[in-house]
């Protein structure tokens, strides 16, 4: 697999898979809407099988970044806990023995 990033890679490549289609369409002299169609059907079909690795690493980024922003929103989650709890700690007033009865 490529170092570059797979949302990116997969993207140019289904480009690539409808542009060269259409292209060629178009030199055959088939009708715009045709050619769209026929292209886009084509593209569809070969990416199923073409494209298989980079859809899995584009899952695999996407699993991963997703993995990391939960641990990223519990330790920040942990980090305002702990703050809230020191907090409350140091506002709440000892008991004093005292209950106010004369």
């Amino acid at each position: 697999m490529t170092s570059r990033h797979p949302l990116l890679v997969y993207t140019a490549l289904r480009l690539v898979l409808f542009v060269v289609p259409f292209a060629v369409l178009m030199v055959f002299g088939l009708d715009l809407v045709w050619a769209l169609l026929l292209a886009a059907l084509g593209s569809s079909i070969a990416s199923i099988f073409i494209l298989s690795s980079y859809r899995e690493a584009l899952s695999d980024s996407i699993s991963t970044r997703g993995e990391r922003m939960r641990a990223r929103a519990a330790e920040r989650a942990q980090s305002e806990d702990e703050w809230d709890e020191a907090n409350r700690a140091a506002q709440t007033p000892e008991p004093s023995g005292d209950d106010g009865r004369s």
